[in-house]
């Protein structure tokens, strides 16, 4: 049975790190263009004015998979400008729709997986996430901003984060909060609906989990959050207080307490029941609950993948401080203290229920400890070099 030291380990961090960031990322696989880029601040009326017609070229007669792509077209190819079209982009989005329920259906990773698998899901989820690029990038330039474009944007930040593609989080996120100027944080007038708080919930843990331990990225994005998209007085806000201090103070039993599922599913339920009364509530679509069960599984993602940041940093501490681990019968306690403050166990609904052994047969193949001679279910810590 594999073991969470997977390959996938820091993948956050080495991705975002390199990164600039500027609006414009570049290095996008495949050789993709960026979605990102500055849009112009124009009022509903005159959006309204200029908007491409909703009615577009019919486009079922041709194949959409090789629908161009506006960024790489820049309006030179056949039909290069298509997406910009309101119409076109609703048509684009269902074949997305369709595509998405096969990459899910056949693709969903699996601890048991091979090589091979492994491969084939991780080429599927990268062409899924391109095809919803090339959506985002004709939404962005044709400046479209109502519940159809939040849908776009926020459903991509939750594929991006499942499917392990921390360059595209970060792009995606702008979009959420999009070129806002002070004057326009400062108005009334309402001119893009308002994100989700899994949205806005599972960028600020993107910030934690790619730049873990500092910090620092986390509270700049928080500080341009707007009150109105997240109380500060919020369960939410209290709960990411409660969680961030305990890994600045390294208190990881209690942060094994405040990453459970069961806290966070209650935390998303009580944040959902509380906007569905407000006057702008976020988009919602008919598929609503789908939608809901995507965004709390890329919420749980991202707090498993910080809990595995926070076991490494807590078993190097416990290497420094323990010569040895007594896990026989005799001390059946000590399995269950490794468990809870390693933050052994995953929240990743994905994953099979947590077994210790081999979590020490993985430390032992490391040379992080050694079998006790004489003993059975005693361990020897090797102190780090």
């Amino acid at each position: 049975m594999p073991t969470r030291g997977d390959s996938n380990r820091g993948m956050y961090s080495n991705a975002v790190r390199r990164q600039s960031s500027s609006r414009g990322p570049r290095g996008w696989r495949r050789g993709a263009a960026s979605d990102t880029g500055s849009k112009p601040r124009t009022s509903q009326a005159d959006m309204s004015a200029s908007r491409p017609p909703v009615s577009g070229t019919p486009t079922s007669h041709r194949r959409m998979d090789l629908m161009a792509s506006v960024s790489r077209s820049s309006g030179l190819e056949k039909d290069g400008d298509d997406l910009k079209n309101f119409g076109v982009q609703e048509e684009y989005r269902e074949f997305i729709r369709e595509k998405t329920s096969e990459v899910v259906e056949m693709f969903t990773r699996r601890t048991t997986e091979t090589a091979d698998q492994r491969r084939q899901r991780i080429d599927k989820q990268e062409n899924l996430l391109i095809l919803f690029r090339k959506l985002r990038e004709g939404v962005s330039s044709s400046s479209r901003q109502d519940d159809f474009a939040l849908e776009v944007y926020q459903t991509s930040l939750y594929y991006s984060i499942i499917f392990e593609s921390p360059k595209q989080t970060t792009s995606i996120h702008l979009h959420l909060l999009p070129a806002r100027s002070s004057k326009d944080l400062k108005s009334n007038e309402i001119i893009w609906p308002s994100p989700s708080i899994c949205s806005i919930l599972g960028s600020l843990l993107h910030h934690l989990v790619a730049f873990y331990p500092s910090q620092s990225a986390y509270h700049q994005y928080l500080a341009s959050v707007p009150e109105r998209l997240l109380p500060r007085n919020s369960n939410v806000s209290t709960w990411l207080l409660s969680l961030t201090k305990s890994l600045r103070r390294r208190d990881y039993a209690r942060f094994a307490i405040l990453s459970q599922t069961s806290n966070i599913i209650g935390l998303l339920d009580s944040s959902r029941d509380r906007t569905m009364g407000d006057e702008n509530p976020p988009a919602r679509s008919s598929m609503r609950y789908e939608v809901d069960g995507l965004a709390t599984s890329a919420v749980l993602f991202l707090v498993d993948a910080l809990r595995k940041k926070a076991s490494d940093t807590s078993w190097r501490i416990l290497r420094s401080a323990y010569r040895e681990l007594w896990c026989d019968q005799a001390y059946p306690e000590t399995k269950t203290w490794l468990k809870r403050n390693l933050t052994l166990e995953s929240i990743n609904p994905n994953h099979t229920q947590f077994n210790i052994e081999p979590w020490f047969e993985e430390k032992l193949s490391l040379g992080e400890i050694r079998k006790k001679e004489g003993t059975e279910g005693r361990w020897i810590v090797c102190k780090a070099s």
